[in-house]
């Protein structure tokens, strides 16, 4: 294997890891910042309402998980077919 070829195998691992860790952190957004008080207002551990600074709350984090997410896809599109 020559010392380009070796280059790009690296490089490709590099983007797939970025893009990795970036849907990891969209993932954890929606778990510990929706699923996870949602459950909790439904089996009544959280005594807290559904009011609108919630809702705001849950639609900022998908958005922030949307956007990672969408950023992960577009880094692992430079790596081509």
């Amino acid at each position: 294997m020559s010392e380009g070829a070796s280059i790009d195998l690296v490089l490709a691992e590099q983007t797939k890891l970025t893009a990795t860790l970036l849907n990891t952190i969209a993932a954890g957004c929606v778990v510990a910042g929706i699923i996870t008080p949602l459950v909790g207002i439904a089996l009544g551990a959280l005594q807290i309402t559904f009011d609108l600074r919630l809702a705001v709350v849950f639609c900022a984090l998908l958005y922030v998980s949307g956007t990672l997410h969408w950023t992960a896809r577009r880094i692992l599109r430079r790596l081509g077919p």
